[in-house]
Protein backbone atom coordinates (compact mmCIF):
# COMPACT_ATOMS: atom_id res chain seq x y z
CA UNK A 1 0.00 0.00 0.00
CA UNK A 2 1.38 3.41 -0.99
CA UNK A 3 1.65 5.81 1.90
CA UNK A 4 1.28 9.02 -0.08
CA UNK A 5 -1.12 11.32 -1.88
CA UNK A 6 -0.61 12.08 -5.58
CA UNK A 7 -0.74 15.77 -6.47
CA UNK A 8 -0.99 17.12 -10.03
CA UNK A 9 -0.98 20.78 -11.05
CA UNK A 10 -2.11 21.47 -14.64
CA UNK A 11 -1.21 24.82 -16.17
CA UNK A 12 -3.86 26.43 -18.36
CA UNK A 13 -1.72 29.56 -18.74
CA UNK A 14 -0.16 30.75 -21.98
CA UNK A 15 3.22 31.45 -20.39
CA UNK A 16 5.37 29.76 -17.72
CA UNK A 17 4.10 29.63 -14.14
CA UNK A 18 6.15 29.23 -10.98
CA UNK A 19 5.35 27.89 -7.52
CA UNK A 20 7.65 28.53 -4.56
CA UNK A 21 9.69 25.51 -3.48
CA UNK A 22 8.46 26.07 0.07
CA UNK A 23 4.88 25.32 -1.02
CA UNK A 24 5.57 22.34 -3.32
CA UNK A 25 6.53 18.87 -2.04
CA UNK A 26 10.16 17.79 -2.27
CA UNK A 27 11.03 14.58 -4.14
CA UNK A 28 10.70 12.57 -0.92
CA UNK A 29 7.12 13.83 -0.40
CA UNK A 30 7.93 16.20 2.46
CA UNK A 31 7.83 19.99 2.65
CA UNK A 32 11.30 21.42 3.32
CA UNK A 33 10.10 24.16 5.65
CA UNK A 34 6.70 22.78 6.60
CA UNK A 35 3.88 24.33 4.60
CA UNK A 36 0.97 25.56 6.65
CA UNK A 37 -1.25 25.86 3.56
CA UNK A 38 -1.52 22.09 3.21
CA UNK A 39 -3.86 20.38 5.67
CA UNK A 40 -4.52 16.68 6.23
CA UNK A 41 -7.95 16.01 7.73
CA UNK A 42 -8.28 12.79 9.72
CA UNK A 43 -10.84 11.37 12.10
CA UNK A 44 -8.61 12.67 14.93
CA UNK A 45 -8.49 16.23 13.55
CA UNK A 46 -6.42 18.39 11.23
CA UNK A 47 -2.66 18.05 10.77
CA UNK A 48 -0.12 20.35 9.12
CA UNK A 49 3.10 19.00 7.61
CA UNK A 50 6.19 18.86 9.77
CA UNK A 51 9.20 20.84 8.60
CA UNK A 52 11.87 18.57 7.09
CA UNK A 53 14.55 21.28 7.39
CA UNK A 54 15.02 24.19 9.73
CA UNK A 55 16.97 26.35 7.29
CA UNK A 56 15.89 29.85 6.37
CA UNK A 57 16.23 31.06 2.80
CA UNK A 58 16.41 34.87 2.60
CA UNK A 59 14.23 35.86 -0.34
CA UNK A 60 12.78 32.34 -0.66
CA UNK A 61 14.19 28.90 -1.45
CA UNK A 62 13.63 29.05 -5.18
CA UNK A 63 10.88 28.13 -7.58
CA UNK A 64 9.41 25.17 -9.38
CA UNK A 65 8.66 26.07 -13.00
CA UNK A 66 5.71 24.79 -15.05
CA UNK A 67 5.80 25.56 -18.76
CA UNK A 68 2.63 26.81 -20.45
CA UNK A 69 0.08 24.03 -20.89
CA UNK A 70 2.17 21.46 -18.99
CA UNK A 71 1.57 19.59 -15.75
CA UNK A 72 3.59 19.20 -12.60
CA UNK A 73 3.29 16.01 -10.54
CA UNK A 74 4.42 15.27 -7.01
CA UNK A 75 3.53 13.14 -4.04
CA UNK A 76 2.84 14.10 -0.45
CA UNK A 77 4.01 11.43 1.98
CA UNK A 78 1.74 10.51 4.87
CA UNK A 79 4.87 10.64 7.03
CA UNK A 80 5.12 14.40 6.34
CA UNK A 81 2.23 14.72 8.83
CA UNK A 82 3.26 12.14 11.44
CA UNK A 83 2.66 8.39 11.82
CA UNK A 84 2.24 7.07 8.26
CA UNK A 85 0.75 3.77 9.44
CA UNK A 86 -1.94 5.47 11.53
CA UNK A 87 -2.78 7.85 8.69
CA UNK A 88 -2.98 4.97 6.19
CA UNK A 89 -5.39 3.12 8.49
CA UNK A 90 -7.72 6.12 8.84
CA UNK A 91 -10.60 5.82 6.33
CA UNK A 92 -11.45 9.52 6.73
CA UNK A 93 -8.13 10.97 5.58
CA UNK A 94 -8.28 13.71 2.98
CA UNK A 95 -5.74 16.25 1.81
CA UNK A 96 -6.38 19.94 1.12
CA UNK A 97 -3.52 21.14 -1.04
CA UNK A 98 -3.82 24.74 -2.25
CA UNK A 99 -1.46 25.83 -5.02
CA UNK A 100 -0.45 29.46 -5.43
CA UNK A 101 1.16 29.79 -8.86
CA UNK A 102 2.37 33.06 -10.27
CA UNK A 103 3.89 34.12 -13.58
CA UNK A 104 7.62 33.45 -13.57
CA UNK A 105 9.79 36.55 -13.54
CA UNK A 106 12.16 35.13 -16.14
Amino acid sequence: MRRQFAVTFVSKADRPLCISKESWPAEDGTFPLGWEGTVLSTSAGSLHPKAALTAYCPGGCGEVRIDAGQQLKASVAYSAFGDAEAIAADPQRSLAFPAYPYYCRR
